[in-house]
């Protein structure tokens, strides 16, 4: 993985009229890229140089100013476009499973705009109370918060409570639950929280039907650890998917889970691509 260089983590080097000009860029950029990612034809030369130029030169560039405390607001608002390798648009109906407290929720929802749809599945009962009310349940918003762990059959499951990003389900194979995080490597294991409760849990299929969603342009897993489990649940879902994201940071016992995810969703016949944080992306070649 690569290590971020020392000076870019120096707000001071990056505050600068010419890095300030570019950060302010990037709405103008994010619309030129969503114009030629629906405009564009799905294969040939001129697609594959698109593709490179938007989702892999930048983001080996540009997602150093996520560190930056001054840029990080300007930034995420359109690290939708590089780090899940196409733009968000208007109208697109996303699914968030493991949605945490909303900060990405929120992206989302402003985003997909007044006629998208963002379904947010979250069990952790800190971070449910945070979504609702950040996002109200009222029908006058375009999000919709699920309070569920997303697993392969319903139930009750024990979870264990952490940081809002960090909690995660109990019972996850493997003895040793480690992740690396820019060449430091952190661990999952039960040690690492402050306690545990149960929360209820649902297939996808049964939420999804129950939220009355139809075909779905994103779904976005981030369960830290079960993202295997989830992706494999998603099956009778994946002919109405357009694209998929599961985060395969953590490793089971040494062994990457991003490995069996993309194998897996390959295997359904979608075109894989996995970043250098683990992060599998997949998709139909469906126009948009």
């Amino acid at each position: 993985m690569t290590k971020l260089p020392k000076p870019i983590l120096d707000a001071g080097v990056l505050n600068t009229p010419g890095v300030k000009k570019r950060v302010a860029a990037w709405p103008r950029r994010w619309r030129t890229i969503s114009f030629l990612n629906r405009n564009l034809p799905r294969h040939g030369l001129a697609r594959r140089l698109f593709e490179w130029c938007v989702f892999q030169r930048p983001w080996a560039r540009w997602h150093r100013f996520a560190y930056v405390p001054e840029y990080r607001d300007v930034f995420f608002e359109y690290i939708l476009t590089f780090f899940y390798r196409y733009p968000v648009t208007a109208g697109d109906t996303i699914v968030q499973i493991g949605a945490s407290n909303g900060e990405e929720t929120a992206r989302f929802s402003k985003a997909v705009g007044a006629g998208g749809r963002v379904i947010a599945i979250e069990p952790a009962p800190d971070n449910v109370s945070q979504l609702i009310a950040r996002f109200p349940q009222d029908g006058s918003g375009n999000v919709t918060v699920v309070p569920k762990a997303a697993a392969k059959s319903g139930g009750q499951l024990r979870f264990f409570l952490g940081q809002p990003k960090e909690g995660r389900l109990a019972d996850i194979p493997g003895d040793n639950l480690t992740y690396e995080w820019w060449g430091v490597e952190d661990h999952l294991n039960a040690e690492r929280y402050r306690g545990e409760v149960l929360v209820e849990a649902d297939t996808p299929v049964s939420i999804l039907e129950s939220a009355e969603v139809g075909p779905i342009d994103f779904v976005l897993v981030e369960t830290n650890g079960t993202e295997l489990e989830v992706v494999e649940a998603l099956k009778p879902l994946l002919p109405k998917i357009k694209r998929v994201g599961a985060r395969g940071h953590v490793s089971r016992d040494g062994v990457p889970t991003h490995q069996a995810i993309e194998a897996f969703l390959s295997a359904q016949g979608m075109t894989t691509f996995v970043t250098d944080e683990g992060m599998v992306l997949a998709s139909h070649n469906i126009a948009d």
